[in-house]
């Protein structure tokens, strides 16, 4: 009977506290609402550094020390371009995440679909079969994102929220692929002055 007693009484206890959201979510704009000090710290446009960039061609030449990135599945050879981020310093409560590329040469076709990267790779071995199955990127992802590139000589960008919302959720980061299925395009990569961006927005636990 004892041991019935105590039971319902952890019952009691962990509802209670899952009602109140207390380790759940943040009240007031504070980690912990009992302490006045611990207030949440906000995230306005954090800029992750790239990991490491570049593009495959489907003559399995690998292109990660270029000054450029380019994307094109209409010319010959096709290429497709890898990105990753360092996601170390993510808000722990992400309200926005966009990714911005600088632009830099475009045909008359100027959209780039973003998949988000489902398994590892690596920038010596990766090859165009690899990066072409439908295992390399995360299908669950209701809506690709897509980058519309108008203008050249600025950076233009896509909401990538979803993916890396599924990065924080899963743990796994290996980045993403860019590909044009009619176009040319081409971007700085991160040895240029305008390198790859991934900027952030939301809420973060203070150190």
């Amino acid at each position: 009977m004892q041991k019935i007693f105590r039971f319902i009484i952890l019952v009691l206890f962990a509802t209670l506290l899952v009602s109140c959201d207390l380790f759940l979510f943040p009240h007031d704009g504070r980690w912990n609402p009992l302490d006045p000090d611990n207030e949440l710290v906000e995230v306005n446009g954090l800029a992750l550094p790239t990991a490491r960039d570049g593009y495959v061609g489907d003559d399995d030449k690998r292109y990660f020390g270029d000054p450029i990135l380019i994307s094109d599945r209409n010319g010959a050879p096709q290429y497709d371009i890898l990105i990753q981020f360092d996601t170390t310093d993510l808000p722990e409560f992400l309200d926005l995440a966009v990714l911005e590329l600088y632009a830099t040469k475009t045909s008359d076709t100027d959209l780039a679909d973003v998949y988000l990267i489902a398994e590892p790779w690596e920038e010596n071995t990766v090859t165009w079969e690899q990066i072409s199955s439908q295992s390399f990127w995360d299908m669950t992802v209701p809506v690709v994102p897509y980058m519309d590139v108008k203008n050249l000589d600025m950076y233009v960008s896509c909401d990538v929220t979803e993916y890396v919302i599924r990065i924080q959720e899963t743990g796994k980061n290996f980045g993403f692929k860019l590909i044009s299925y009619s176009g040319h395009l081409v971007f700085n990569s991160s040895r240029e002055a305008n390198p790859p961006r991934l900027l952030v927005w939301g809420m973060d636990i203070p150190d």
